[in-house]
């Protein structure tokens, strides 16, 4: 068995799960633009009505993946330690490296389609009521967003390889909060003269740092992005893969979940 293989067969999983609903209803809200009154387009401008809309559906869109991202992966790995499948896959030709592998490449892709999809409509949507030269800026703020939620499914991936699915949902979102909190505060911390405070809550910034990354995001739509933040955004995410792999790879799976 391949790793391809295995991305094909979890795709195939979250097809058949009640995933696809949430995104779906995610991408009937990218139809707000097209359905705006008249008057408002005529009233704020189209320029500034359409960046602004633009700006707004991606964050939106880019807080409700988060949750999504957390809630599809997570389930993945604990969901065949309950029902013991597991141990017919690892019957089979294929390493437990490439099992970890093949399900977050699978959960990442899924989220790479999803915000294509999303990115597609809203960028239909905008371009309808302000003109064609919006679609182009439209789906690559999409298509770029999906780096944060590509964090997410990494670090998820991760949690869920020590604890149950419902505790590794809420482990990555504590995590997304301690991380942001930890991120705000260290200019505090320096303005208050504790230095070793400060370098602690910058470490902890950098536990799962979405915030950060969807910064670098926008950057990477607009064409402003370097290659050093890029690189460190997914060396993060190769991080939490390996991480994941190598507990995977010590669990005892007799166990179940």
């Amino acid at each position: 068995m391949t790793i391809p293989t295995l991305v094909r067969l979890t795709l195939v999983e979250l097809w058949r799960q009640k995933t696809p609903w949430g995104f779906l209803a995610v991408a009937l809200l990218m139809l707000i633009p097209a359905i705006l009154p008249t008057g408002a387009v005529q009233l704020n401008g189209e320029a500034q009505l359409g960046a602004a809309l633009r700006g707004g559906l991606v964050q939106f869109a880019q807080f409700v993946s988060l949750f999504l991202a957390a809630a599809l992966t997570s389930s993945l790995l604990p969901a065949e330690l309950e029902r013991g499948t597991i141990l017919l896959l690892v019957t089979k030709p294929v390493s437990r490296y490439q099992i970890i592998l093949g399900k977050g490449l699978a959960a990442a892709l899924w989220m790479l389609g999803a915000w294509a999809l999303w990115g597609v409509i809203a960028a239909l949507s905008i371009s309808t009521r302000f003109g064609t030269a919006e679609f182009g800026p439209t789906l690559a703020a999409f298509l770029a967003s999906s780096l944060a939620s590509w964090l997410v499914v990494a670090f998820c991936l991760f949690a869920s390889c020590l604890v149950p699915a419902s505790t590794a949902l809420v482990a990555t979102v504590l995590a997304w909060i301690l991380s942001t909190a930890a991120r705000q505060l260290v200019p505090v911390a320096e303005q208050m003269g504790s230095e070793v405070y400060a370098r602690a809550l910058e470490g902890l910034s950098w536990l799962l740092p979405v915030g950060w990354v969807t910064e670098q995001a926008g950057h990477l739509a607009a064409g402003e992005a370097s290659g050093q933040s890029l690189a460190l955004a997914l060396g993060l995410m190769a991080l939490w893969v390996v991480a994941a792999a190598v507990l995977f790879s010590r669990r005892d799976l007799s166990g179940g979940g």
